[in-house]
């Protein structure tokens, strides 16, 4: 419905607008706002990222870019330096114990192609229905709101999701 990468950013521009997300241990935040009069119309390419996702090249190779210049710049920082000592110290069989941030090497940045396909495979297992939460404020009544969500994020792969698996204690006790 919208091919253009960067349909959603221009259109929430364009609209007084903004979106930005952060990715936790255990979920992905995304959010957005936008003038009121143009709510409708962000919500309808918001759900299309989840819906169709494009998954270009191009996209590709500048957030891997990204991710390692964050990873970069993070390496310097306190916090997460005290945040890899946890990790260090964590049980070698829980996720935490994962290195999470990502550089062009481990992001297999070598091989774009398999690269895209891993992500579209990922993509397909965990983000579905089930495993999303939404929250949407607008002007409209909640009859309105509803109808918006039920329009646009119906189409919304089904599924329950990948749930949340760990295999033991995060510390193992001693």
């Amino acid at each position: 419905k919208y091919p253009r990468e960067d349909e959603y950013t221009r259109y929430l521009n364009e609209y007084g607008g903004d979106s930005n997300a952060f990715t936790m241990n255990e979920y992905t935040t995304y959010y957005f706002k936008v003038s009121a009069s143009a709510l409708e119309g962000a919500l309808d390419r918001f759900a299309r990222t989840f819906i169709e996702p494009l998954f270009s090249p191009e996209c590709l190779e500048r957030e891997m870019k990204a991710v390692d210049s964050e990873s970069t710049n993070y390496s310097t920082e306190d916090p997460w330096r005290l945040l890899q000592v946890l990790k260090a110290t964590a049980s070698e069989d829980h996720p935490f114990s994962r290195f999470d941030v990502g550089n062009l090497a481990t992001l297999g940045a070598g091989d774009p192609p398999s690269l895209r396909q891993e992500l579209i495979a990922w993509n397909q297992e965990h983000y579905q229905a089930g495993a999303m939460k939404l929250c949407v404020a607008g002007q409209e009544s909640l009859d309105q709101l509803q109808r918006m969500v039920a329009e646009f994020f119906g189409p919304v792969r089904a599924g329950r999701g990948l749930g949340l698996k760990y295999p033991g204690l995060l510390w193992p006790r001693e």
